[in-house]
């Protein structure tokens, strides 16, 4: 992996509420590894398959390997500046991506895909995407407003889509671990990781042709080990649950 500099790492670890106003001089755990666990309940059921295992390797804040189980594995790399510049699977499914930065925007590019992301003040601010699918060309904007590190709004084209509320302050999200490959992750997810975990992501209305769908609370239940490691993010509304694992 090419040579990053710790301070990268120190400025991500700086803990803040959820409202931005009050930071935390105490430091993250620099965790080895975190492991990502789906599992897929049908509805009615106490029954629970595994759909994905994902094992990535951290070294100083910086994820330089994820082995997503099998044969497949994707390694990363990043600048002296701590950006992701490399993203490379050995798997027989993974794809080539292309990563130029210009300052805080960044264009990751695959063979049927260009992503273009802006960054201000180190939160991902805007994804646009331009997605070939077979002779359709799909093009779609997602911006996202920020409390601190927190996404509080999402934006698709515009338009006003979630609203993410009821942060905990003093709890990390899980996925925050993973903060440095967030770029390439938002080509796949088209979401920024939030720093902390919220309890309701409110989904504004919607219609079409011939349906209509109200404003609707969704509400998330956590697993709650100590402030640094949630373990398991469940819901009543979903037939997906996420574990986690924390190696020192």
């Amino acid at each position: 992996m090419k040579k990053v500099f710790s301070f990268v790492f120190l400025i991500l670890c700086i803990a803040c509420s959820d409202d931005g106003d009050n930071p935390s001089s105490e430091k993250i755990p620099d965790f080895s590894k975190v492991k990502e666990i789906v599992y897929w309940i049908p509805y009615g059921t106490n029954d629970t398959t595994v759909l994905i295992e994902r094992e990535y390797t951290i070294e100083a804040g910086f994820v330089t390997e994820a082995d997503y189980g099998g044969d497949e594995n994707i390694y990363f790399e990043y600048d002296e500046e701590g950006r992701l510049i490399e993203v490379n699977g050995d798997g027989s499914n993974s794809l080539d991506y292309g990563i130029i930065w210009n300052g805080e925007k960044c264009t990751i590019s695959t063979s049927y895909s260009t992503t273009n992301l802006i960054y201000k003040n180190g939160n991902l601010f805007e994804i646009e995407v331009n997605h070939e699918e077979g002779s359709r060309s799909i093009y779609q904007k997602r911006n996202f407003e920020f409390s601190g590190e927190n996404v509080i709004a999402a934006y698709l084209n515009d338009t006003l889509q979630f609203e993410y509320l009821d942060y905990h302050p003093n709890v990390v999200n899980p996925l925050y671990y993973l903060k440095s490959i967030e770029p390439w992750r938002a080509t796949i997810v088209n979401n920024p990781f939030s720093k902390n975990i919220f309890y309701t992501r409110r989904e504004q209305p919607y219609s079409g042709d011939d349906y209509f769908s109200p404003l609707r609370d969704y509400q998330y239940n956590y697993l709650i080990k100590d402030q640094y490691r949630v373990e398991s993010i469940s819901s009543n509304w979903s037939i997906y649950n996420s574990r986690y694992e924390f190696y020192e």
